[in-house]
């Protein structure tokens, strides 16, 4: 190792882990199915209707098993999609109640919310997060699909406002969110046209650390996204 003496280039251009959220029925699985070489891990069962490259999950069993048969795969997928990280999301929640639930007999919890001292959130956190490591493992391009909450909160000048967000819980969506290279919001515009927004706001939780998407608006089409 040795400590750089001048500037150094950037690695790649594109995002290396891509998180787009939005609407349902907007046509984010649609897109995905469009999308050449991309694995999608369908959770949600949105690609029923898709010619598509996909692999169906409905557990954490299913989960472990493609990861299984991704780690004996001698070719790597070029894109890989969790659709969506919600659904996985609650798999995960269940999965800490029961294990929470099983150690404890005498003081069973009946949410993930009421297991003492913010432990299950914790686990929640922890675990949603190795899952989305061990995915990176496997492609040079991570694609994490959600959906989107709205809320009404105060601005800075006490106004009222609709803010739009990943539908995740508050510390797992933020440390998900910093672990992006890309963050949009995927809408239709006037047109019926799909559009995504890496543009951040009081009102939208988005943004992007790569140049090219970084407090834009654009029409959602791959090759404007990945350009490496």
């Amino acid at each position: 190792m040795e400590l750089p003496t001048k500037k150094l280039p950037p690695k790649r251009k594109s995002p290396r882990v891509l998180c787009l959220f939005g609407p349902t029925k907007m046509g984010k699985t649609e897109m995905l199915s469009e999308l050449n070489d991309c694995l999608i891990v369908d959770a949600e069962e949105g690609t029923a209707y898709l010619e598509s490259m996909r692999v169906e999950v409905n557990s954490l069993k299913d989960l472990e098993q493609v990861l299984k048969l991704l780690k004996d795969r001698e070719e790597r997928y070029k894109y890989i999609a969790l659709d969506t990280i919600d659904c996985m999301v609650e798999w995960f929640e269940k999965y800490s109640l029961l294990v929470h639930n099983k150690n404890n007999p005498s003081k069973k919890a009946d949410s993930i919310g009421s297991i003492p001292f913010g432990a299950g959130f914790h686990d929640v956190r922890v675990r949603t997060m190795s899952y989305i490591k061990r995915f990176k493992a496997f492609t040079d391009n991570l694609i994490i699909i959600g959906h989107v909450k709205k809320s009404i909160l105060p601005n800075d000048l006490g106004e009222e406002v609709q803010t739009k967000a990943l539908d995740l819980p508050g510390k797992l969506k933020n440390i998900l969110m910093a672990d992006c290279d890309a963050i949009g919001l995927v809408t239709r515009n006037s047109d019926n046209e799909l559009i995504v927004s890496f543009k951040g706001s009081g009102e939208t939780e988005a943004g992007s650390r790569c140049k090219h998407l970084a407090d834009s608006v654009i029409n959602f089409e791959w090759d404007k996204i990945y350009i490496d």
